[in-house]
């Protein structure tokens, strides 16, 4: 067939490979399930330009046989959606390929009870668990600067065998919420202090985290600052898009299957996508776009052929055909889109789910409220209640069909019921509520405890 397939190339293509099409798309569904898979690609679009300049800032933070390294903090921070974790992580395992000694450490924003907690999180990873139980540790009631004086030798010790460190703060904003900054200061302050290269890499969502800095902070140290951004043209979407349906090269499908699969995934995805409109494209993240893209089957069936004329007879049998596999994929595309939520979008979710677990109807104006008594109960462990935030984090919800709007004959507006359009929801909270969880990638595990206690917790 010619590179340019006609719709009648495609028909007869798919008939005749059926199984392999299905096959091929089990893999990228369960390539896109499998986040350190996706981590193994570089991102598309502009985050390879920000993954290369990363990668080599964190380079420059250590040179071979030099011990006395030069060291390096970067602020990585953009909207939810638009790749960042995709971004560190890349660069983490580029650097952990070329350069076996590296010593990665990660933090994460709204975890700790305290300082002293994510103190303790930090050295339990440097020095190991086994290590860790087995040191001296501070008491309970120890000064925060005494945990900090065994965090430095902690680190030290454990640095010796490594040429370069990465201490990773995801959650930058819940770190400079603090009213007193002295964690942040003096981990800014050993990375210049330090006897090999270490680079601290922040990731946050705020565009102003900086400002949030302390004066001593800010007066001291300096950031080099990168900005990823959602795709805001249908090419470069295009281009993330396409880069996440590819079949991996080691695929044992033939070569020449692949290469046909690739041209007609390419024409379906973008016939898919140039049918958006114009807000859609502005207000929606590529995952929300990659969820719509599955199954891949299904997804060359649509483009192939056309529903108003296709004979019925074809038509239910392309339909039994593919509603196997649709069914399959569903829940692998739900597990998808619950896994890119941001934590706001996740309190979102669980707040309307408080609500109905109340037998109150849920609406914008309960949702915040019930969400300001999560932030004024657990002060120190959410960021500040902001009104607005939890405003656009709501109507990206309605936009990416998570939450549905009733609005009825009336115009939409705070006390318009709203429900979520998946029951999925209902299963998490339930496999967090038990004490062996069984959804390995649960995303409220990940939540702050604080938070997971929030929506766990039995209501009467």
């Amino acid at each position: 067939m010619a590179a340019k397939y006609s719709k009648d190339d495609i028909r007869e293509w798919l008939h005749k490979n059926q199984d392999n099409v299905r096959k091929a798309g089990n893999i990228i569904s369960s390539r896109l399930l499998d986040k350190k898979k996706q981590w193994q690609e570089m991102p598309a679009g502009k985050g390879s330009a920000i993954s290369d300049e990363l990668f080599h800032t964190i380079m420059k933070s250590f040179n071979d046989g030099d011990r006395k390294s030069e060291s390096s903090s970067v602020l990585l921070y953009g909207e939810p959606g638009s790749g960042k974790t995709h971004i560190v992580e890349w660069c983490i395992q580029q650097l952990q390929d070329s350069t076996p000694d590296v010593l990665v450490l990660r933090a994460m924003g709204g975890f700790y009870a305290s300082d002293v907690e994510c103190v303790r999180h930090l050295v339990s990873q440097a020095a190991g668990q086994a290590a860790f139980a087995s040191m001296a540790a501070p008491k309970g009631n120890a000064s925060f600067e005494t945990g900090m004086e065994w965090v430095r030798q902690v680190l030290a010790d454990s640095f010796k065998k490594a040429k370069v460190a990465i201490v990773v703060l995801d959650g930058f904003e819940y770190f400079c919420s603090k009213s007193r900054q002295t964690l942040l200061y003096n981990l800014f302050d050993i990375a210049q202090t330090a006897n090999i290269g270490l680079s601290i890499i922040a990731v946050a969502e705020s565009i102003n985290v900086l400002s949030m800095l302390e004066k001593r902070i800010r007066s001291r140290f300096s950031m080099l600052q990168l900005q990823s951004h959602l795709p805001d043209a249908i090419p470069e979407l295009l281009t993330i898009l396409k880069a996440k349906v590819r079949l991996p090269s080691t695929t044992d499908l033939k070569a020449s299957f692949v290469k046909e699969f690739t041209d007609i995934v390419d024409m379906a995805l973008t016939d898919k996508i140039m049918a958006q409109s114009e807000l859609a494209l502005q207000i929606r993240t590529p995952m929300w776009f990659l969820r719509d893209l599955l199954p891949i089957y299904k997804l060359i069936y649509d483009y192939s052929f056309d529903k108003d004329t296709v004979p019925k007879p074809l038509q239910k049998k392309m339909r039994i055909a593919t509603a196997q596999s649709s069914r399959a994929l569903e829940s692998e595309s739900l597990q998808m889109l619950y896994r890119g939520l941001s934590e706001s979008e996740m309190i979102v979710c669980l707040a309307i789910f408080r609500l109905k677990d109340r037998t109150i109807v849920p609406n914008l104006h309960r949702i915040l409220n019930e969400i300001q008594m999560l932030h004024d109960q657990n002060k120190t462990f959410v960021t500040p209640f902001f009104q607005d935030s939890y405003y656009k984090t709501f109507n990206n919800l309605v936009d990416r069909q998570i939450i549905q709007v009733v609005c009825g004959s009336g115009p939409h507006n705070n006390f318009t019921p709203c429900l979520l359009t998946s029951s999925l929801l209902d299963d998490l909270v339930q496999d967090l509520e038990c004490s062996k969880p069984t959804i390995p990638w649960n995303p409220l595990l990940s939540l702050p405890v604080a938070v997971q206690h929030w929506g766990s917790r039995q209501r009467t």
